[in-house]
């Protein structure tokens, strides 16, 4: 069995903040937590399946725009929740770097 048929595989949807967008795309998990994904070494979170939420200056409306992958820095992420209900329980909480870096 390689790294990408672990039996454990899935994707989970998430909604993403970031300063001048909103996201919402799968996060591939290989086997782990959502919060393992968000603590590893790797500065970026990748989503595929991408929606942008491009915020229009000076509305309250979104532009919204397709992707089929983005890499976005985690340091620039104000929040991040998980959308599937089959989300494990202890990975279905808000992410907030400026929290979660001082644990």
């Amino acid at each position: 069995m390689d790294a990408y048929n672990h039996p454990d595989d899935r994707r989970v949807r998430v909604s993403v903040e970031a300063s001048d967008f909103t996201a919402e795309g799968l996060v591939h998990l290989p086997g782990i937590r959502l919060s393992d994904v968000m603590n590893d070494k790797n500065p970026f979170l990748i989503l595929v399946n991408v929606v942008i939420l491009h915020k229009i200056p000076g509305s309250a409306e979104h532009r919204p725009t397709q992707y089929e992958m983005l890499l976005i820095r985690k340091g620039e992420i104000k929040y991040l929740i998980p959308l599937d209900d089959d989300a494990p329980r202890n990975s279905n909480r808000t992410y907030r770097p400026e929290i979660d870096a001082v644990r």
